[in-house]
This record gives C-alpha cells, sequence and structure tokens, in this order.
C-alpha cells in the first residue's frame, strides 16, 4: 500500500504537501531566473549578429530573415527577462505561493512553445524541416520540476497541434516522413521519460530535507528548551541576547519560596510538580518566547512592550495568588518571590548586570518575608547596588539574618511556621 501511494505522488496523482510545493517552488523558480537570463541575451546576441551580417552577405537574404523573425524575437526576448525578474523578486521575498509560481513558469513555457513552433513551421513552408528549435521547449520540460500528468498534456496537446498544420499545409505534407515522425516521437518520449524521473527524485530529495530539517527542530528544541516545564533554557537565553537589545525590558528573576522543604517534606516528585505548576503560571502570563527556566526552581521572565506601571499593578496582583498541587488528594500550596529590574538594553553586557541585578533584587525579597516582588530601574539599581553589596546581602539572606539588626528575620520565621505546621498536616493525613 505504501509503494503504491509513493508511486501515485512520484507521477503526480496525489496531492502535495506544503512543503513539498515550496520546495519544488523555489528550485523552479531559480532555474527560471537562469533560463530567462540566459535566453534572453542569446538571443540580443543572435540579431547582432544577424543586423552585422548585412555588411559582409547577401543584405536581401539577411534582411529577410529579419523581418521574419523580429517580430517574435523582440517579445519573447523580454518575456524572457521579465519571467527572469518576476522569479527573483519570487526568491527575494520568500512567497510562498505555488499559484504564482506556476503562471510563471507556464507563460515562459507557452511563450517558448509559441516562438519554437512558429520559427519551426516557417520553416517547413521554406522547405526545410528545422525541427531542432523545438527542443527547446523539451529543454524546458527536463529542466523544470512539474507535475508529469501536467508534461504529458501539454506536450501531446502542443506537437499535435504543430503536426495538425503540417499536414493542412500541401507544402508541408511531404515532410512528415517515417523517419521524422520516428525522431519527433523518440524526443517526445525521452522528455516524458526525463520530466516523470526528475519529479520523483525531486520528491524524494524534498522528502530527506524535510526529515532533516524536523531533526534539526528536534535538536535546536531539545538544547534550547527544559524537558521538565518545556520553557527556554540557559542556552536559548544566550542566543536570545541580540533580540533584547535596542529595547525597554523589565528583567525578572523568580523562584520558589521554600522549595528545599517541600523536596525534603514531599519528595522530589512533588517538587517537580510544583516546578511544572509555576511554569505553566509564568508561561501563560508572560508567554513562552521570554521566559526561561535557569536551573532548580529559579526563572527569568524578559518582558517586553509593558510600561513598568502597568507590568507592577500585574505582579501584585500575581504575587497575592499561590500555586497549587494536589497529591494524593492533598492540597499543597507554595509562593513566589521576585526581584526584576527595568531600563532600555544597549548592549549585551547591559542586559547580563541587569540579570544579575534582577537576581539581588530577589534576594532582597527573599529578606523582606517572601511572597513578594522588589524591583528598581537599571540607573537606581546600579547607583544603591555594587559588587560587594551584592555578596553581602546574598550572605546575609542565606544567613537569615535581618541585615540591620542581625536577628533572625520573616524569612526564619516562615521557615520555622511552615515546619511546624505541615509536621502536624502529615501526623493527622500521611501522605503514604
Amino acid at each position: 500500500m505504501a509503494d503504491t501511494t509513493a508511486l501515485l505522488e512520484q507521477l503526480g496523482i496525489t496531492k502535495k504537501d506544503s512543503f513539498l510545493h515550496n520546495y519544488i517552488d523555489k528550485k523552479n523558480m531559480s532555474i527560471a531566473v537562469f533560463v530567462g537570463t540566459i535566453i534572453f541575451f542569446l538571443e540580443m546576441i543572435v540579431l547582432a549578429v544577424e543586423f552585422s551580417l548585412t555588411k559582409q552577405v547577401n543584405k536581401f537574404f539577411v534582411m529577410r530573415w529579419i523581418s521574419r523573425h523580429l517580430p517574435i524575437f523582440i517579445p519573447v526576448s523580454f518575456t524572457y527577462i521579465g519571467t527572469a525578474i518576476a522569479a527573483a523578486v519570487y526568491l527575494k521575498k520568500s512567497c510562498k505561493n505555488h499559484a504564482i509560481s506556476l503562471v510563471i513558469i507556464y507563460f515562459q513555457i507557452c511563450v517558448t512553445s509559441f516562438f519554437a513552433f512558429s520559427i519551426t513551421y516557417s520553416s517547413c513552408v521554406y522547405g526545410k524541416f528545422f525541427f531542432d528549435l523545438v527542443l527547446t521547449i523539451y529543454m524546458l520540460f527536463t529542466l523544470y520540476i512539474l507535475n508529469p500528468l501536467t508534461v504529458i498534456f501539454f506536450l501531446s496537446a502542443a506537437l499535435a497541434t504543430f503536426l495538425y498544420f503540417i499536414n493542412a499545409n500541401p507544402d508541408t505534407r511531404h515532410l512528415l516522413t517515417p523517419q521524422n515522425m520516428i525522431y519527433i516521437g523518440t524526443e517526445h518520449l525521452a522528455v516524458l521519460i526525463v520530466s516523470i524521473l526528475r519529479h520523483a527524485t525531486s520528491i524524494r530529495w524534498s522528502r530527506a530535507e524535510s526529515k532533516l530539517q524536523q531533526t534539526n527542530i528536534d535538536l535546536q528544541r531539545i538544547s534550547f528548551y527544559d524537558a521538565l516545564t518545556g520553557l527556554k533554557n540557559r542556552y536559548a537565553l544566550r542566543a536570545d541576547y541580540d533580540s533584547y537589545i535596542g529595547r525597554d525590558v523589565i528583567v525578572i528573576m523568580t523562584d520558589i519560596d521554600d522549595f528545599k522543604f517541600f523536596n525534603d517534606t514531599y519528595g522530589h516528585d512533588v517538587g517537580d510538580l510544583i516546578i511544572k505548576s509555576v511554569a505553566d503560571h509564568i508561561r501563560n502570563d508572560f508567554t513562552e518566547k521570554y521566559s526561561y527556566r535557569l536551573g532548580g526552581d529559579e526563572f527569568l521572565i524578559i518582558s517586553t512592550g509593558i510600561p513598568i506601571e502597568v507590568f507592577e499593578s500585574q505582579l501584585s496582583r500575581k504575587n497575592k495568588e499561590l500555586n497549587k498541587v494536589t497529591v494524593k488528594g492533598k492540597d499543597i500550596y507554595s509562593s513566589n518571590s521576585a526581584g526584576y529590574i527595568y531600563g532600555y538594553v544597549q548592549t549585551e553586557d547591559m542586559l547580563r548586570e541587569m540579570i544579575q541585578l534582577s537576581d539581588t533584587q530577589l534576594y532582597e525579597a527573599k529578606n523582606r518575608g517572601k511572597n513578594c516582588a522588589i524591583g528598581l530601574s537599571y540607573t537606581d539599581a546600579k547607583e544603591r547596588i555594587n559588587t560587594e553589596s551584592v555578596f553581602t546581602i546574598k550572605a546575609k539572606n542565606k544567613s537569615g539574618l535581618d541585615m540591620l539588626t542581625s536577628l533572625p528575620n520573616m524569612m526564619t520565621f516562615r521557615n520555622k511556621a511552615l515546619l511546624i505546621l505541615n509536621n502536624t498536616n502529615l501526623q493527622e493525613s500521611p501522605m503514604s
């Protein structure tokens, strides 16, 4: 069954998908640019040679040739250069319109067919079976990647029309000898075979390219996205630095309050559920494009295009909401603390510094009792916080002491209260 489907697809009977259409259109437009440009200049050279011969050979015969062919040469030449320009524009704008590409190709083929058959018929009237010019049409059908059924229909109709006019004219009928017919039939069959093979080969190549692109997308997702949450990771953040330069941004660093407590009390599986719950909230509030999981329970959001007043209002409202996960019928709640820095990003180094300063603000939020968000403008943060104070803040926060009095702070009280409450709950309702 699969082999039959593949055969029907290669013969152009089944419908193509969008990727295959785009692949073939891109190839055909590149060919159209090349063919149109080359034939235009070749025809200009032929005309220049013919005009130059008027001074060297019998002027009467040359002028007769020119008068007979010039009305065809000029419009055909400009048709070729016109289709070449149209195809070049199609490629430059990365168009993905199959109908437009077909119009360009078949317009070029139809004009070529008219040109070739007109010159050939004219030669036959003068007693010469000059069928070689029709090879121009055959050349196009072997160069372009076209549906084999369309090729069969178009070539057969064009050839039948040409032979009809040759046979209808008593002066040219004698040229339809068995030898000439065999010559025409052989060329016709060869073109059909080449066209079918080229179409089938292009389908196989496009399938291989499609699989390669999908593999690259999968590899990029593995390397740029966190497996647990589906958010971007540190590698993606580095790759996205350029996209934030020259923009007003709000850099938010956030993590889960007392996450170690949840891991130690309920186990790492519950900890993973909490992380995924927080990631879902971040994805819904800030979109996946600007959200990153840096590792553990740490998340970074770089928000753009939001006035700081609107952001602070939203953050204040969101910060009152607790994350909830349910394990074996028991609801477990967690909260988040956040630090943020806002300003205009001029360089990558500046963005890195804003991320570092937002991390410092996060530690200040922890020191104020957690479940809150603290932020500053980049300018104010630079004036207030230097490298030594960053490490001092972090060290004192980790110790659980207030920076001013050195007494136990709200974080210490909160941790002890959570421990007492959860130990009481565990005794009343065991988790296992």
